[in-house]
């Protein structure tokens, strides 16, 4: 803005007011522009506090947010222990049934206690083949590692090498055959003259003895698939080393390089002729041994899926019940009554030829730590097989394994000297007590399913939605409610097995 000189303004009258009037109005916007100035600085200064109170009741709102659900966590799991407590819970009976095996073990009482008998395989294969299901086809056993040699005309291209006392793939070696000799299906290993390598040999002798090599079994529907022999093993056919005679239930695999399926494994947890859950796993690969890439997904006795009862475990939606679930489920229920346990986990994989046993599993490892109203459940049948197997011993069932009347292969050597059946020193001294365990048999459907109010309502106390709180009332026609009397006696058969088989 221009100055006007004073001189000049003076010889100019009228327009010294205007000049008042400007300084006046200069001043006011220089004190408006202070004022701004300060209140900019305050608001900024402001700003920042809020942002930094605001971050800091956040922090304090997510602190008690936390601390508020870690206290609902620890109350329901509080609730969910006292629950298992109160009602039959499956892992109190679990882990009850596990010390009771452990204690018997530390005892040496194998040949009175069934659950430590089942982890010998070879025994189970007996057991299942005399009740008429089918076994992976046994090609050799070897009583010491130093004597295993995969003979050069083995009538397979795939085949597993096993320990008896293996569990959770210890002890489990797929091989196949290659241009260079049999290799692990990860082709880390090759065998030298079909002799194992130091690093197979000593996981193998982390398990217990004998070695066995057995049939590699192909998925059920594996489009190249091609069946070794036609023979039936359940017609007790010899299983010896050279394979004559006996059905190979090993199906021809894929080409050289290609990826390895194995079929699904089919976990049957069973209550003595009970269907608790059926477990399906899956996996594909090479390196089809570690556990870790398997995907599951659990069922019901109908199929029907249960959803993510394992927390922490999400379920494979493209798992599906799998083929011949009836045939599965009639051979877990026949091998679980046999067994003559409470619980027993039935393992088995399913074939164009029907059901094939993998193991029988006692005490199942692993995370079993169930969803409250899903352990309940399966507690609950735990409790109603006690009751019924009680029964049943009382009725004149034998205790401990019954194998039954179908012709059976036995692969431990029998016993030297003049020491009787029912010693402790191996599967050949323990009894093999031949019977139909179903002439004893009481059904699930036979026991009042109590709550804990012992008023009729069901175990598990909710209804089909997982609702707590619900009941069904439940009341057996007299006419039937089971009979109290036992078999009658010319039907009782039951004698000791012929070892010789």
């Amino acid at each position: 803005m221009v100055r006007i000189p004073a001189a000049v303004r003076r010889r100019l009258p009228g327009i010294a007011w205007r000049d008042r009037k400007i300084l006046h109005l200069e001043t006011r916007v220089a004190h408006l522009e202070a004022s701004r100035e300060r209140v900019r600085r305050l608001l900024r200064e402001a700003r920042s506090s809020g942002r930094d109170e605001l971050r800091r009741r956040e922090e304090e709102i997510t602190r008690l947010s936390d601390d508020l659900q870690e206290a609902i966590l620890r109350a329901e799991a509080a609730e969910a222990e006292h629950a298992r407590f109160r009602r039959s819970s499956f892992k109190g009976k679990l882990s009850s049934h596990m010390a009771a095996v452990n204690a018997a073990k530390l005892s040496g009482w194998q040949a009175t206690t069934p659950a430590l008998q089942l982890p010998y395989k070879l025994r189970s294969y007996a057991l299942a083949q005399s009740h008429g299901i089918a076994v992976p086809r046994i090609h050799q056993v070897w009583s010491r590692t130093e004597d295993i040699r995969i003979p050069d005309d083995l009538p397979a291209d795939r085949v597993v090498l096993k320990a008896d006392g293996g569990h959770s793939g210890l002890g489990v070696m797929p091989l196949r055959r290659t241009a260079e000799g049999w290799q692990t299906l990860t082709g880390r290993d090759t065998l030298v003259d079909g002799r194992p390598g130091d690093r197979l040999l000593s996981r193998l002798e982390r398990a217990r003895g004998p070695f066995f090599l057995e049939s590699f079994l192909e998925p059920f529907a594996e489009p190249f698939a091609q069946p070794f022999a036609t023979t039936d093993s359940r017609a007790g056919a010899d299983h010896g080393a050279a394979g004559q005679g006996s059905a190979d239930l090993a199906l021809v695999g894929p080409p050289q390089g290609a990826e390895v399926r194995l079929p699904e494994d089919i976990k049957v947890y069973t209550a003595y002729g009970e269907i608790m859950q059926v477990l399906v796993m899956r996996t594909h690969g090479v390196k089809v041994m570690n556990r870790s890439r398997f995907t599951r997904r659990y069922f019901d006795a109908e199929a029907r899926p249960l959803g993510e009862v394992l927390p922490g475990r999400p379920e494979d939606p493209e798992i599906t019940a799998p083929e011949r679930w009836e045939d599965l489920m009639e051979a877990a229920r026949r091998l679980s009554i046999a067994v003559g346990l409470p619980f027993v986990r039935v393992d088995l994989y399913s074939t164009p030829d029907g059901p094939v046993l993998g193991e029988l599993t006692p005490m199942p490892g692993g995370v079993q730590e169930y969803r409250l109203n899903h352990d309940l459940r399966l507690g609950a049948a735990w409790m109603r097989a006690d009751l019924r197997l009680a029964r049943d011993l009382a009725r004149g069932r034998p205790s401990g394994t019954l194998f039954g009347s179908e012709p059976y292969q036995w692969w431990y050597p029998e016993p030297r000297g003049g020491e009787p059946a029912g010693t402790e020193g191996g599967p050949s001294r323990w009894p093999r007590l031949q019977a139909d365990p179903l002439q004893w048999y009481t059904p699930p459907e036979d026991v009042v399913r109590l709550g804990t109010d012992g008023n009729g309502a069901d175990q598990t106390g909710a209804d089909e939605t997982g609702a707590e709180g619900a009941t069904a009332e439940v009341s057996i026609p007299e006419e039937s409610r089971p009979d109290d009397r036992g078999p009658d006696e010319d039907q009782v058969e039951l004698r000791i097995a012929d070892s010789s088989r």
